[in-house]
């Protein structure tokens, strides 16, 4: 495949990895399918309940509406929108290598719904607005798009956002807004915290699939085959 990788002129960055970021890469695997286990065996864990009473202690009706508002932006209509919203900028600006990460990120988005039913935790029964969604608990789903979603968003702005100082703010906002999203669950009641924390450890894992797939030959050597193709030039891959 590399006289293939040559021909279209792409960089293979896939070996360039340094042997570190594998290593943490098959921590924070292991860490997930640990916390993954024992999600299926104990609910809830130690110290959730006592956390989530803790946030919904301060509940107020200003704090309601907000954690409401927040925790849209990880619901179904907005994981939809906000996926095809990236994808149509990254499309038309040229950056198409990018466009597949947003397919990744709704395939795996999809997968964890069926990660969820496998792993089957109840729902805690402390939800502000009942009824809560009829899915599993574990991971949250919000969680995982939040640090996904968000997690890649992060990764472009490091990767093309300038001045430096603007590119700060906005992964910081990026990083503070997903941890709200987060957090927005377990105030609401539909989630326990490990829960979330699951969400986060998914989204993660995820996120380093997704970056890792995007920096890797194989984006922009399809597209290439595309306008290829569309265009009726030879293939000279030889």
């Amino acid at each position: 495949m590399r006289p293939i990788v040559d021909a279209i002129g792409v960089k293979d960055v896939s070996k360039s990895m340094p042997a570190y970021g594998l290593f943490s890469f098959l921590i924070l695997l292991f860490a997930t399918a640990l916390l993954s286990v024992l999600a299926s065996l104990y609910t809830p864990f130690p110290g959730d309940r006592e956390v989530l009473e803790a946030f919904q202690s301060m509940e107020a009706s200003w704090l309601n509406v907000a954690v409401r508002g927040t925790t849209w932006l990880g619901g179904t209509v907005a994981i939809a929108m906000s996926i095809v919203a990236l994808g149509s900028i990254l499309w038309t600006t040229g950056r198409r290598q990018y466009v597949v990460g947003c397919f990744l990120i709704a395939l795996l988005e999809l997968s964890a719904l069926g990660l969820k039913e496998l792993i089957g935790r109840p729902r805690p029964d402390f939800a502000i607005f009942p009824p809560a969604a009829d899915t599993a608990a574990f991971p949250s789903g919000h969680a995982i798009h939040a640090f996904l979603f968000l997690g890649f968003l992060f990764y472009l702005c490091h990767a093309h956002a300038q001045p430096s100082k603007l590119r700060y703010v906005l992964q910081g906002l990026m990083v503070l807004l997903a941890l709200v999203i987060g957090l927005s669950r377990v105030y609401l009641g539909v989630h326990w915290p490990s829960d979330v924390l699951g969400g986060f450890l998914y989204g993660g894992v995820f996120l380093w699939l997704v970056v890792h797939t995007v920096r890797s030959p194989w984006p922009r050597l399809f597209f290439s085959f595309l306008h290829r193709v569309a265009s009726n030039r030879p293939l000279s891959w030889h």
